[in-house]
């Protein structure tokens, strides 16, 4: 019994871990939250409760999570929670928009071309 309530210790001081890791990366983004209270304020709890996650002194609620997603939608759960994937979603995001974005200019490309061609074509044609 002893060893899963430290197993589960483990676990919990790793998950508030990575959710100190996605606030820091939060206010990095976000000036008007790089101030703690500010942040504390926007999701809703207590300096104090938020003081004492970043000191690491108490281990990260659900609803703090809960509460920080609703704010933060772009927070991957699964990395606070797993440690898998990105920190935020639209880190995939913005790597499946710009893959996007080049094929969709890659399609245009090939239609100038096809279009140049005939261009050039119809032209052949009228000498």
């Amino acid at each position: 019994m002893k060893k899963e309530i430290q197993d589960k210790n483990y676990f919990q001081l790793e998950v508030c871990d990575r959710y100190v890791e996605v606030v820091k990366k939060l206010q990095n983004i976000y000036q008007e939250y790089k101030n703690n209270n500010a942040f504390a304020n926007a999701i809703g709890i207590s300096k104090q409760s938020f003081s004492n996650l970043k000191n690491q002194n108490r281990s990260v609620s659900l609803r703090t999570l809960f509460l920080t997603k609703k704010i933060f939608p772009e927070i991957n759960m699964n990395y606070i929670i797993s440690g898998e994937g990105e920190i935020l979603l639209s880190e995939n995001k913005e790597l499946t928009q710009k893959e996007s974005e080049i094929q969709e200019l890659q399609d245009e490309n090939i239609r100038l071309k096809a279009h140049l061609y005939e261009m050039i074509m119809k032209n052949e044609d009228k000498k």
